[in-house]
């Protein structure tokens, strides 16, 4: 098998994730949406509320906000500084700058989802629970280390499409 054989294959488990994150993070948005709103009615009309709803809302945000930030860094659209890359035409000293940029990003996710491992394996050593939801708190923290995981295989799998010179068209499929 060849090099861009394993882009290949690697594209396809990261279009595989893609639909999982998307779909996750579309049923977490409505679920958000649905909560919130019966909230508001049970005390308006009940004058009574669900026994932490807010808990639930507040850690769906927190999945949904790093749910998002995987789902940006397949196209690359995260907040970035590109005045070098601006100036350049193409060539081979700006396909460097790409590689070596990408590179360096692949490098710092994969020390934060290091970090986001051991905060979550400390959080379960700790046992702090969710009292309303009576679930741990861990349970809801392992986004962290799951997505930035996600980020430095994306950016990794980036970095392997701009050495094989495979078009990268993640933005395209992400229109879809």
């Amino acid at each position: 098998m060849n090099f861009k054989g394993v882009v290949g294959i690697f594209q396809k488990v990261d279009d595989k994730i893609y639909v999982l994150e998307k779909s996750t993070l579309c049923a977490l948005i409505v679920a958000m949406a649905f909560l919130a709103f019966f909230t508001v009615i049970f005390r308006l009309v009940f004058h009574k509320c669900f026994v932490g709803c807010e808990d639930i809302v507040q850690n769906m945000v927190l999945w949904c906000t790093f749910l998002g930030g995987a789902i940006g860094a397949r196209s690359n659209s995260h907040l970035n500084i590109n005045i070098l890359q601006t100036y350049l035409k193409k060539g081979k000293f700006k396909l460097g700058l790409d590689i070596l940029l990408l590179a360096v990003t692949c490098v710092v996710a994969g020390f934060l989802a290091l970090s986001g491992y051991s905060f979550v394996l400390s959080q379960i050593d700790f046992g702090e629970d969710l009292p309303s939801l009576g679930m741990k708190l861990w349970v809801f923290q392992v986004i962290l280390p799951y997505t930035f995981f996600i980020v430095c295989f994306r950016y990794f799998l980036g970095t392997l499409k701009k050495i094989a010179g495979v078009e990268d068209d993640s933005t395209v499929k992400m229109m879809v």
